[in-house]
């Protein structure tokens, strides 16, 4: 998200826990809101982190590229 616009993900986590890595998540999510990306198509943070639902982290990776 950084490459389609600039520091909109100010702080990116390399080392830490879960909780850490988590947060990376959110703030792709919120880079993508803000890109505008529905709601309806941003995925959940379980989604990825538990590997749940990759078609809809596909379905939001796509509108990223649609939009």
């Amino acid at each position: 998200m950084n490459k389609l616009m600039p520091n909109c993900i100010k702080k990116i986590d390399t080392k830490g826990g879960g909780f850490a890595l988590m947060q990376n998540i959110e703030r792709f999510q919120t880079a993508a809101r803000q890109w505008g990306v529905p709601q309806n198509e941003v995925f959940q943070t379980v989604a990825l982190w538990e590997k749940k639902n990759i078609p809809q982290v596909t379905l939001c990776i796509h509108a990223i590229a649609r939009e």
